[in-house]
């Protein structure tokens, strides 16, 4: 129960520094910004001894998607 809501409290912070983030203005790096944008925050539960799994198919499946883009 502890370690839940240690995770959530957690999840809570990152969230609000992904949503702070977000918000700030990109000039910098030449992102054109049409007014909104949209954030996700995801939270994985990786089942004991399946960290090295879960490891190579992110690494396999979603990191290639995420730097096409």
């Amino acid at each position: 129960m502890i370690r839940s809501v240690l995770a959530f409290t957690a999840g809570l912070g990152l969230g609000a520094s992904v949503v702070t983030l977000g918000s700030a203005p990109r000039q910098s790096i030449g992102v054109a910004r049409s007014g909104s944008s949209t954030v996700q925050l995801r939270l994985y539960t990786i089942d004991k001894g399946r960290l090295d799994d879960f490891a190579t198919a992110w690494r396999a499946g979603v990191s290639p998607l995420r730097l096409s883009n």
